[in-house]
């Protein structure tokens, strides 16, 4: 998994956070016999899709992020794991302001078979949930178009 909080000045570095292991099974309907699983690689995003989509959310939390001086109360990160990626607050807790919170507000997926990504926010119940106003974005400029926008004040209140 690829974390990045938008405080740090060094850039992330690549591991094979795109990829996940999947029993074969799941890619086709053969199965192995004599109760062996066989694994293979399946890839959300390739490396290439990955850094595009992780430099145009890194120029948006950059544009986003407040000033310096607000940044030890309050600044903003994203996560890119796997098909997803994620945009989040950084806070410090109210009983332990030495230690940092990360508050989850708006949420990309990437559907490969429809190639569209998927929107979500979160909701007072801690779970995601489609953005109805626009629950499909067709690239990772248009959902952070989307998040930008904020029709009904769902990302940033």
């Amino acid at each position: 998994m690829r974390s990045r909080h938008a405080s740090h000045g060094s850039a992330p570095a690549l591991n094979c956070g795109v990829m996940r292991l999947v029993p074969r099974s799941a890619l086709s309907r053969c199965c192995a016999r004599g109760g062996h699983r066989s694994y293979a690689f399946v890839v959300a995003l390739n490396e290439l899709e990955a850094k595009r989509v992780e430099n145009a959310v890194a120029a948006y939390v950059q544009k986003r992020r407040p000033p310096p001086h607000v940044r030890p109360k309050l600044d903003l990160g994203y996560r890119l794991s796997g098909q997803s990626v994620e945009l989040f607050e950084i806070r410090p807790m109210f009983q332990k302001p030495s230690v940092k919170q990360e508050h989850g507000f708006a949420k990309a997926t990437y559907v490969r078979t429809r190639d569209h990504w998927n929107v979500f926010w979160m909701r007072q119940d801690l779970k995601w949930h489609a953005y109805q106003p626009h629950p499909e974005a067709k690239d990772i400029a248009e959902f952070l178009s989307v998040v930008e926008k904020d029709e009904h004040h769902c990302f940033y209140g």
